[in-house]
């Protein structure tokens, strides 16, 4: 019993403790753990940007198709017949052939001009890929208007004239012998590139 009592202790003595730390192989998973991490949040966080990039893209682009329309509406609201003179040949609203794919479409009109109590003439051209506006100094097209492009990306732009009975007519005058020298509302088709096609009817009467 007492060679017994003395070896037990001596056995016991050689057990070494655990290490608290990692092993190499605990170190390696836990590695690849964070960089799996990693690149998911670093995805997530570029289609976020890509995201936000995109929509705010596309809030700008309708902000200037808005802008275009409601500016093109305003003015044809202001839109005045031009009174009988002697002479005269130009009529108030003057209509370009309509245009397909390519070639240039125009319109002109005259409009009454709050800033100088009086009227003059403006217009829309549509040309290549872009809307161009322009304002002559008078009410004949005889002068060189000034011109601002105010839309890009368009493929197409026409118009649309509704008619004294209701029907919808691609020219203006509908008909020669018409005795409106106005129409009573005009139909904008704007063929954008990359939304489509939009249509806004505008009420003259």
């Amino acid at each position: 019993m007492m060679t017994l009592a003395l070896i037990a202790p001596l056995r016991l003595g050689k057990i070494r403790p655990r290490s608290s730390g990692l092993t190499l192989i605990e170190l390696m998973v836990a590695l690849a753990i964070f960089s799996v991490l990693g690149i998911l949040s670093f995805r997530a966080v570029d289609a976020a940007t890509v995201s936000r990039d995109h929509l705010a893209s596309e809030s700008r682009r309708w902000q200037e198709i808005t802008r275009y329309l409601q500016l093109t509406e305003t003015q044809l609201l202001q839109i005045v017949a031009r009174p009988v003179v002697p002479g005269v040949t130009e009529s108030s609203l003057i209509v370009g052939p309509p245009s397909g794919d390519t070639g240039n479409f125009q319109f002109s009109f005259l409009k009454l001009d709050g800033a100088r109590n009086s009227v003059r003439r403006v217009g829309y051209r549509f040309e290549k890929s872009h809307i161009v506006l322009l304002r002559w100094p008078g009410v004949d097209t005889d002068g060189k208007p000034t011109e601002d492009v105010v839309l890009e990306g368009v493929k197409n732009l026409r118009l649309n004239f509704v008619t004294d009975d209701g029907r919808s007519s691609a020219i203006w005058p509908a008909q020669p012998t018409s005795a409106n020298p106005l129409p009573e509302g005009i139909e904008i088709q704007l063929e954008v590139t990359d939304v489509g096609t939009l249509r806004r009817l505008i009420a003259l009467r």
